[in-house]
């Protein structure tokens, strides 16, 4: 707060009080930015577990594929090793 310099001049108290204001002022301002972040963090959080199950998904179908590709690999093998009269 600016005064003027040969105006009237603000006493001890005044100046508390404004010092009081504006340290309650940004006390609340600091509990909203706190509270937004802390929200902002629970929906990341549950983001990235939903991402992390996704990716669980993904993995399990990625060993059922290969599993899949190993059995036929060795059915194929087993075939041409039949009509060749490997065994």
């Amino acid at each position: 707060m600016a005064l003027p310099k040969r105006g009237k001049t603000m006493s001890n108290d005044e100046r508390i009080a404004v010092l009081e204001t504006t340290i309650i002022h940004i006390h609340e301002t600091l509990e909203r930015i706190e509270k937004n972040m802390d929200k902002k963090f629970n929906e990341l959080s549950n983001k990235i577990d939903k991402t992390s199950e996704r990716i669980d998904k993904v993995n399990d179908r990625l060993w059922s594929n290969f599993l899949w590709l190993i059995s036929s690999m060795f059915a194929l093998f087993a075939v041409m090793g039949h009509g060749f009269h490997w065994f």
